[in-house]
């Protein structure tokens, strides 16, 4: 009777073994096979894949399934255990669809993430700047517009919340989306320091300018041009007109003043009080009217030299500008282009 017991016992303990095995084996088959062999399949060639500051892992898991990257994350944890996947490192990642999940798991535990590029163009105001940078970044906007306006960090630099704009330049610059707002005030000032060479800094001087100046007139010329190519022009005229100490009377500082885009500036808007009025007030204003091109601060630094003092758009609306020496030449091109604007219907 015993022996029986212990004979069945035995069968019960061998089949027990057997179904674990079993068991054991299709799941660590189905491991590798999610692992190994299951494709990412993805709408597109490649996509993007953004992991926050501070990320845990069941939070990368959630993410992972939200975004469609994964199509187990019961395995995804399994596997990310079994290869000691324990810090999740944040940034930005690039994602092939035909990756198997091993590519994937492996790319994010050794947070091989890749950098973005962001792109600061057409941008006026702090504010404007400091919320482009932080749709590019994980840096978010109100630390960037804080450091904007902190007259003892920005002293470092020789810039203050009034003319930080001209620390910056327009271009394209490669960052990892993980930059916080401090580091990314730096390498802005790095950027700068590395434009600014010992040449660039001599031009300046001869045309009696310091950088910020020059980052100031770049401003209005960019603004002014819409063809690249007339902006050394533009340029020249306005420092004839600063040379004699005649006002800018740059419409684009009214622009800007306005904060919006309006088509015929009247006489009324030239007379709205403000420091960055060049109708009111001789001389550059205090600030940059947006963050200059370079192409912008070269045409300022090696304007062409000649005698204009006016210019307006030409009738023709091409973008171009009818140049004048006197003001009577000028006044006709400004009527030929009013008579235009009224035949348009733009008022």
């Amino acid at each position: 009777m015993a022996a029986a017991r212990k004979r069945k016992l035995l069968r019960f303990f061998f089949l027990a073994i057997v179904l674990f095995l079993g068991a054991l084996t299709l799941t660590v088959g189905r491991l590798l096979r999610f692992l190994y062999w299951e494709k990412i399949a993805l709408p597109e060639p490649q996509t993007h894949l953004y992991i926050p500051t501070g990320t845990q892992l069941p939070k990368l898991l959630h993410i992972l399934d939200s975004t469609a990257l994964v199509s187990d994350t019961g395995l995804f944890r399994w596997a990310a255990r079994l290869y000691k996947f324990e810090k999740v490192h944040p940034g930005h990642y690039l994602i092939s669809s035909g990756w198997t999940h091993y590519q994937l798991l492996d790319l994010l535990r050794k947070g091989m993430q890749k950098p973005v590029t962001v792109v600061i163009r057409n941008v006026s105001y702090k504010d404007e700047l400091a919320g482009r940078v932080a749709r590019q970044l994980e840096a978010d906007s109100l630390a960037l517009l804080a450091l904007m306006e902190d007259s003892s960090y920005l002293a470092q630099w020789g810039f203050t919340p009034t003319n930080v704009l001209a620390m910056f330049q327009e271009n394209s610059y490669e960052f990892y989306w993980t930059t916080d707002a401090m580091d990314f005030m730096e390498r802005m000032a790095r950027e700068h320091r590395k434009f600014w060479t010992a040449q660039r800094r001599a031009k300046a001087r001869k045309l009696g300018l310091s950088t910020i100046e020059v980052a100031i007139l770049a401003s209005i010329v960019q603004k002014e041009a819409l063809h690249a190519e007339e902006m050394p022009r533009i340029a020249g005229v306005y420092l004839n007109r600063l040379r004699i100490g005649m006002p800018l009377q740059a419409d684009p500082t009214i622009q800007y003043v306005l904060r919006r885009w309006q088509r015929r500036l009247r006489h009324s808007h030239t007379r709205i009080p403000s420091p960055f009025n060049t109708y009111l007030n001789k001389g550059l204003p205090p600030a940059p009217i947006a963050v200059p091109a370079p192409q912008a601060i070269e045409a300022v630094l090696n304007p062409e030299k000649h005698p204009y003092l006016y210019f307006c758009a030409k009738a023709d609306f091409s973008g171009y500008h009818a140049f004048a020496r006197t003001f009577a030449e000028h006044r006709r091109n400004a009527i030929r282009y009013r008579r235009a604007l009224n035949e348009r219907n733009i008022h």
